[in-house]
């Protein structure tokens, strides 16, 4: 793993030497990634996630746009 620290700014960097696993700080935000799992401006993308305790959206979707659609206090789809 490498190491790079600037002191004109809060950063933190550590990354594998074949650059496939990074975890990198600035200061405000912190970047994952590894192999099958990313973590970048506050967005997780998995290849597959187990998840535990709270998950809070008023928007969005779950299985694309064609599939569950989250709306404020209701999760609906018409596929069905």
């Amino acid at each position: 793993m490498g190491y790079s620290f600037d002191t004109s700014v809060p950063n933190i960097c550590f990354m594998s030497n074949d650059l496939q696993n990074i975890f990198d700080w600035d200061g405000e935000n912190i970047w994952i990634q590894t192999s099958n799992f990313t973590l970048s401006q506050g967005i997780i993308y998995a290849k597959n996630a187990i998840l535990s305790g709270s998950i809070a959206a008023d928007s969005g979707y779950i299985g694309g746009s064609s599939g569950w659609t989250i709306t404020s206090k209701k999760i609906t789809t018409s596929g069905m």
